[in-house]
């Protein structure tokens, strides 16, 4: 039977391949290591990978709050933790179930829930924001799907350049550059996203302009200037958005299709799980991937 020694290279190698950061897998391998000290300290001998249950998971939650004291945030991170593990067990053979998957997460203080779209209301402003005819029509659609499809901040989208993308017919990266204290990130484009941009690098831009999108006069946009775009792209589906909206929409259907908080976190360009937690709300609406995977 594996043990633990044996078993954690291996979740570690799975987390690396599915390209998650090495802060993002430390934070994993932590949480699911203490997990295994405590349960093997609870049972007097170690407790295998293959053995544990879901009481032992619920036992842990209760022991990290009432013992430990941990804030909700920081228990619900590690039973996300454990459900990651949980996934790789599963899919390896090591176990035929998860036992943490069906351990509730604790609530915490009132999150503001996120404005977000449903599918019907994504597919409406899709299709009338690439249906328009006017002259920055094809920029505004890129703008749109890279908002929808990648979650990127209004603040990171205007600094975006040429050389911020990698992209081809089959395949796109997107550099988004830390600002401050936040780290570099590489976020893959989607078909959707990828096709849009594509349109959009066709038409004619100023000779030596480097910034992704461009105003009228040539010059990189504004904040506010894609805040108006977004809500002008809006209303004409009647809907009152912000890029705001685009990117909790991203941000919710990524968890729901996911279920991964450290993916959930690189992604949206966060420092610690915690942040990202009020995206983790029951399922309501069906996904936003419109165009492409």
């Amino acid at each position: 039977m594996s043990t633990w020694n044996d078993v954690l290279p291996q979740f570690e190698a799975h987390l690396k391949q599915s390209g998650l950061a090495q802060n993002t897998v430390a934070g994993y391998l932590q949480d699911v290591r203490s997990f295994s000290l405590w349960v093997a300290e609870c049972a007097g001998q170690e407790v295998s990978p293959a053995a544990f249950s879901s009481s032992d998971v619920e036992a842990y939650k209760q022991y990290l709050r009432d013992t430990l004291g941990r804030s909700p945030a920081g228990i619900n991170r590690c039973l996300q933790s454990l459900r990651k593990f949980g996934r790789f067990a599963l899919m390896t053979g090591i176990r035929d179930t998860n036992p943490a998957q069906g351990v509730r997460l604790l609530e915490g203080p009132a999150l503001s829930i996120p404005r977000t779209l449903t599918e019907l209301e994504v597919g409406r402003l899709v299709e009338l924001a690439e249906a328009r005819r006017s002259r920055t029509a094809v920029r505004d659609f890129a703008i749109l799907q890279l908002l929808l499809q990648t979650g990127v901040r209004v603040s990171e989208l205007i600094q975006l350049r040429l050389a911020d993308i990698d992209l081809s017919e089959d395949y796109g990266i997107l550099t988004i550059h830390g600002q401050g204290k936040r780290p570099e990130r590489r976020l893959p484009l989607n078909e959707a996203a990828r096709r849009a941009l594509c349109a959009h690098l066709d038409q004619p831009r100023p000779s030596g302009a480097s910034h992704l999108f461009l105003s009228r006069e040539g010059k990189s946009l504004s904040i506010r200037s894609v805040q108006q775009i977004v809500a002008s792209l809006g209303k004409a589906a009647g809907l009152e958005i912000s890029p705001k909206t685009l990117r909790d929409t991203y941000a919710t259907f990524l968890w729901r299709d996911t279920g991964d908080l450290g993916l959930l976190t690189e992604r949206l360009g966060h420092k610690r799980p915690e942040v990202a937690l009020k995206y983790i709300l029951p399922p309501d609406h069906s996904g936003v991937n419109n165009g492409g995977s």
